[in-house]
């Protein structure tokens, strides 16, 4: 969904100030408002900033035309609001310090230490089958076969590419940062079946512009607390040409049990299975 947004105020600071008003993202922050339903949807831009160095666009998410025109009333009908920070990161100058986060330290290799994703998980959806997936082997005896719990706890490793050899770019980098990979539901195969997972927020930080000829991409995912059915996800998106981070994110996510109707006897029952 961040995508979508960043294009549509790119698209809308593109007509207003010229195409080369918005040469990048620097950051965005969405907050979902409600579900958003698969189909057709609306974006209206408004701009909220512009000086020498950045500009700030808010966009609305509706799932009509006609949604947003009462912005502030409850039950306006908005299904997100982000805030998308552009500016010039060639221009970029001040304050740099070399720091070495220890979340980032022992990636990975992916010739060396990861083999391929062969999984229906992986083929679900149009927008999975576009990428190949790779992972470190799993040796982890708590391990299912799909992620690498290497790293132990939440941590999870995955390379990316396009599955036609084409560059990844800002459009595909922004789509990783979205999903979240969501830790938790990785520690067994079938947990997604029982689990329904909502975002409720998610910020990105762009640290650098995305290279033209980015071929593999390496998304280190972690979940800090998983707690009453609310968790925190880190998202750290580097290049593994020189370990250098492209892309930081967080969502906040909740977590409930699926309900489904009994056929037997009309009413509700808990789909709940194994515990997180």
């Amino acid at each position: 969904m961040n995508g979508l947004a960043i294009n549509a105020a790119q698209q809308f600071l593109s007509a207003k100030f010229g195409p080369e008003s918005s040469p990048h993202a620097i950051g965005s922050y969405i907050q979902f408002l409600s579900r958003v339903q698969p189909g057709v949807v609306f974006f209206s831009c408004h701009l909220l900033r512009r000086s020498s160095f950045q500009i700030v666009v808010r966009v609305e998410l509706a799932p009509d035309s006609q949604t947003r025109l009462v912005t502030d009333a409850p039950g306006s009908g908005l299904s997100a609001v982000a805030i998308i920070t552009f500016g010039n990161m060639f221009k970029e100058v001040g304050l740099s310090q070399e720091t070495i986060s220890s979340i980032m330290t022992d990636l990975p290799n992916r010739e060396r230490d990861c083999q391929e994703i062969d999984d229906p998980y992986m083929r679900a959806t149009p927008m999975t089958r576009k990428f190949r997936w790779w992972s470190p082997r799993n040796n982890s005896p708590n391990g299912n076969g799909l992620w690498g719990h290497r790293a132990g706890g939440h941590i999870r490793d995955t390379f990316i590419s396009l599955a036609d050899g084409s560059p990844v770019g800002l459009y595909e980098i922004t789509w990783f940062a979205d999903i979240g990979f969501q830790p938790p539901l990785t520690h067994e195969r079938d947990l997604p079946l029982y689990w329904q997972v909502s975002t409720t927020s998610i910020a990105i930080e762009y640290k650098r512009p995305i290279p033209k000829d980015l071929e593999w991409a390496l998304v280190r995912t972690n979940s800090h607390v998983v707690r009453h059915g609310r968790y925190d996800i880190d998202i750290f998106i580097v290049d593994p040409a020189d370990n250098g981070i492209l892309v930081l994110a967080r969502h906040l996510v909740y977590v409930r049990p699926f309900k489904m109707l009994s056929s037997k006897n009309g009413g509700e029952k808990d789909r709940t299975g194994p515990k997180i």
